[in-house]
């Protein structure tokens, strides 16, 4: 929200949070399940991870996974508060609360916020489970009076546009040495050599007859630099126009907007590129039968790291921990 004036934020945010309403009530409507541990297959989405549960965890599940990892490698407290801003409908919370820590999640989503307490509260795998409670609240607006061992942004951080004063606040809410925690797409910096990757992989799939809508071969190289285009454009979350996809805030901080705010602000422990690609194809699988689909995830899931790791594409994806200094 850089350059807005109080009352263009304040329109703003009531936009962000009606987009995110309208996004949740139509998923759950259509049979989508925000717990990774009840979920199974939707066949509404048509090419996005939450399309089967093997995929989300993929994605999600790592998430998890790497805030847990980073709480054994970096923190010695054994009754670990968490907070999560920006947390939907709560399938990370819930997860991590699974595991025994003590969980806060806020979102300026009455709706998410609504569908997370459902989740929690019908939870049938809640047995050792740590307390866990949800506010709607934005974060410049939210108060405690407890400190957290851990702040977590996961695909949150890069809606706000003043990262300095979004992570001074995330600072006032940690610890002494709590953790930091972001896993946040990159949007910059995504080539017609990263496109060309894309098309080639979807394209094969295509003509293998395993993914989920036809991919045509270029005629002329005209042709194939607008596919180029629309696949850059899909990968930046935008229209053609240049409008955003997903909500009004969306894409307000990129990556270079992110990290050095993150270096200058916390003791960086870890920063590393995840995946470029897999996302945004996975869903898209139409193999004969689920294992089938299962393999092949797992397989494009271990080619997109490597390849990310080895420089050879540009990540779509990145995770920051840091220690409060």
């Amino acid at each position: 929200m850089k350059g807005k004036s109080p009352h263009d934020a304040e329109f703003l945010l009531k936009e962000e949070a009606s987009a995110f309403d309208q996004q949740i009530l139509e998923r759950i409507e259509n049979g989508y399940i925000p717990d990774l541990k009840r979920y199974s297959r939707n066949e509404w989405f048509q090419n996005n991870p939450w399309r089967d549960s093997f995929y989300a965890d993929m994605v999600f599940g790592t998430i998890v996974r790497q805030i847990s990892e980073a709480k054994e490698k970096y923190l010695a407290e054994t009754n670990v508060r968490i907070l999560e801003v920006a947390c939907g409908p709560g399938h990370i919370c819930l997860e991590l609360a699974r595991i025994g820590y003590e969980v806060h999640g806020i979102d300026i989503s009455p709706q998410s916020i609504k569908f997370a307490r459902q989740f929690s509260e019908t939870d049938p795998f809640n047995k050792g489970r740590g307390p866990l409670t949800y506010q709607c609240s934005s974060l410049f607006d939210f108060q405690t009076e407890n400190s957290y061992d851990i702040v977590v942004f996961a695909n949150a951080l890069h809606h706000f546009g003043d990262i300095e004063r979004v992570l001074r606040k995330t600072e006032i809410l940690l610890k002494e040495n709590g953790l930091f925690y972001a896993s946040e797409p990159v949007r910059e910096g995504f080539s017609d050599a990263d496109a060309t990757v894309v098309h080639l992989i979807r394209a094969l799939l295509s003509r293998a007859g395993i993914y989920y809508e036809p991919v045509p071969v270029p005629d002329s190289k005209d042709e194939f630099n607008q596919m180029l285009k629309t696949i850059k454009d899909e990968f930046y979350c935008r229209t053609e126009k240049g409008d955003k996809v997903q909500s009004p805030l969306d894409n307000e901080a990129v990556f270079s907007d992110m990290y050095p705010v993150m270096k200058s602000i916390f003791e960086e422990l870890e920063m590393r590129m995840d995946f470029s690609f897999f996302d945004r194809i996975v869903g898209g699988l139409r193999c004969r039968n689920r294992e089938e689909d299962h393999k092949m995830a797992e397989w494009l899931y271990n080619v997109d790291r490597l390849l990310c790791a080895m420089g050879k594409t540009t990540a779509e994806q990145f995770h920051f921990i840091g220690r409060k200094k």
